[in-house]
């Protein structure tokens, strides 16, 4: 099958700068250049996480090269030029402006090293790769993406910045691949869910970052780092977001030791952290499928908006749990609070933090009384045990529930 895309030469060498899904998969990757010389290209690395990769031609002469420039400099309003080969048009130039920065989140999909500059300037298929650059002829950006119900350009294209490329661009060009430091954990994407955490745990809405799952084995929980605690700072530098944290992580070595303070049950504490290769410690996510439970009993209603029952002998060889620890959530009201955190049948409820006040839960009865000091507006806390539908695995987060 043959894919078109574009890239741009960097090095006279001939080391050329394009898009991951451009070459993705490819069994022959060949280049043309603008005076129709056309050449056979070796790949020589590919990140997926940031869509970027590098090929190199022989060309056999020094070859015409883009600069980078520095994509931090850039202005929302500010003029560029995307260049390409949008359906197969080659060389073709469109004009616009830097419509946003720092867009995340691309037609509803979230990658944790993808932040784009948004553009109006005409981006279509055969653009991918190609580069953003401007009025001084700097490249600040990687044509990456398109938001379009027509896979046309409908002003709404998205490049990844010049900096962030050429960090991968170093990094593909001396070992073939990027490497990046992990510790181990996961914490919320979202915000509001963020905010809402912090304030069950009894701290100011910008907290820090509330961890929500350890990876067994992994570096923070080698070090002692537990779902709940909340990262302050890493190295006495203030996090407050998820991907400040992600950036210090992953920019860190492999190896390094970082000193991560937390904020575990109102008391801070600073833990040492060695930094491992994230691709050897990072987990699977939690898949949204439940068990599977044909015995729902009664339950008990609570005023969350959910069902919750013991856990049977029966239920733990079914379910592979460890114990009968816990109140089974056996169903969940349609708009209610719980549905609305998150909460779906078939996880445990194994803890619950409502203010100043911490419950163990290992009984129904433990959950009521947890439910009795929940106040109507507070947000609450609840760590929760939800069962990968792919390993059978289960795992602990935390999820924070606004009391109606």
């Amino acid at each position: 099958m043959r894919n078109l895309g574009t890239g741009f030469i960097v090095d006279k060498a001939g080391f050329i700068l394009t898009n991951h899904h451009v070459v993705d998969k490819a069994t022959k990757i060949m280049v043309r250049l603008e005076d129709k010389s056309e050449f056979q290209a070796k790949l020589i690395g590919s990140d997926a996480d940031t869509d970027l990769a590098v090929v190199k031609i022989e060309a056999g002469r020094d070859l015409p090269v883009l600069k980078l420039g520095n994509s931090d400099s850039v202005k929302v309003g500010d003029w560029v030029l995307a260049i390409g080969s949008p359906f197969s048009l080659d060389h073709t130039v469109t004009h616009g402006i830097i419509s946003a920065k720092g867009r995340t989140e691309i037609g509803g999909a979230r990658n944790d090293f993808q932040s784009f500059l948004q553009t109006d300037a005409a981006i279509n298929p055969g653009n991918s790769g190609g580069p953003l650059v401007n009025m001084t002829g700097e490249v600040i950006g990687i044509n990456t993406a398109i938001i379009s119900e027509t896979r046309q350009s409908a002003g709404l294209g998205f490049a990844l910045p010049s900096n962030t490329a050429i960090k991968v661009y170093n990094q593909l060009v001396q070992s073939g691949k990027v490497t990046r430091g992990g510790i181990g954990i996961q914490y919320s994407a979202n915000p509001t869910q963020d905010a809402s955490l912090c304030r069950a745990l009894g701290l100011k809405a910008e907290c820090g970052v509330v961890v929500q799952y350890v990876v067994p084995g992994g570096p923070a929980a080698k070090a002692g780092i537990r779902a709940g605690d909340v990262i302050t700072e890493i190295d006495g530098a203030k996090i407050s977001t998820g991907s400040a944290l992600l950036d210090v992580v992953a920019n860190s070595p492999i190896g390094r030791t970082i000193h991560v303070k937390v904020n575990r049950d109102g008391k801070e504490q600073t833990i040492p952290i060695v930094i491992g290769d994230r691709q050897e410690v990072i987990g699977e996510r939690a898949s949204n499928n439940n068990p599977d439970n044909n015995d729902q009993g009664d339950g008990s209603q609570s005023k969350l908006g959910i069902r919750v029952q013991a856990i049977t002998s029966d239920m733990v060889r079914q379910l592979r749990l460890n114990s009968s620890d816990g109140a089974y959530v056996s169903s969940v009201d349609q708009d209610s609070a719980a549905e609305e955190a998150g909460i779906m049948r078939g996880m445990i409820i194994t803890r619950v933090i409502a203010g100043s006040e911490r419950f163990e839960v290992r009984t129904v009865d433990d959950f009521k009384r947890a439910e009795r000091a929940m106040r109507s507006g507070q947000d609450v806390a609840l760590m929760v045990l939800q069962r990968n539908a792919n390993t059978n695995e289960w795992r602990s987060s935390f999820v924070a529930v606004t009391i109606p």
